[in-house]
């Protein structure tokens, strides 16, 4: 997951403040400064999907059909504070750990440079663009 947001981050500009990954779904929150969402997530999903679709020897549809992407504008600090709170509560709200910190998924909130091997079941060496780096640096600001 590290990995292929760090690269959707890199391949569109858009700058990754938190990230909360479920077992079914995830929630970041992002700032997009060049109007490149949409690709930023089109770059994430579309990794993703053929990611662990080749981790878990799946070659079907990854997502759900007909579920499109959900945005949501945060236009003031206020509504970032809350949105950020909501995604990194989710796993405690939904009485799946009792503290955050218990949960074993990806949860990133502080601002740094966070490594991300590139997994090695799905990428090639070379892609069509030259050789993907072994190892992705994902930048998370403060929003």
């Amino acid at each position: 997951m590290r990995y292929c947001i760090a690269r959707a981050a890199t391949l569109s500009g858009v700058k990754v403040h938190v990230i909360m990954v479920m077992g079914n779904h995830y929630h970041l929150i992002v700032s997009d400064p060049l109007g490149l969402l949409p690709y930023f997530t089109e770059c994430l999903n579309k990794s993703l999907a053929r990611c662990l679709n080749a981790l878990y020897g799946r070659w079907e549809n990854f997502w759900a059909g007909g579920a499109a992407p959900s945005y949501v504008r945060l236009d003031s600090p206020a509504a970032i504070l809350e949105q950020s709170a909501y995604a990194l509560t989710n796993p405690v709200a939904a009485g799946l750990v009792s503290s955050r910190k218990l949960w074993p998924g990806e949860l990133l909130e502080q601002p740094g440079r966070y490594k991300a091997p590139k997994p090695d079941w799905f990428f090639r060496k070379e892609d069509a663009g030259g050789k993907l780096p072994d190892t992705a640096y994902l930048e998370l600001t403060p929003p």
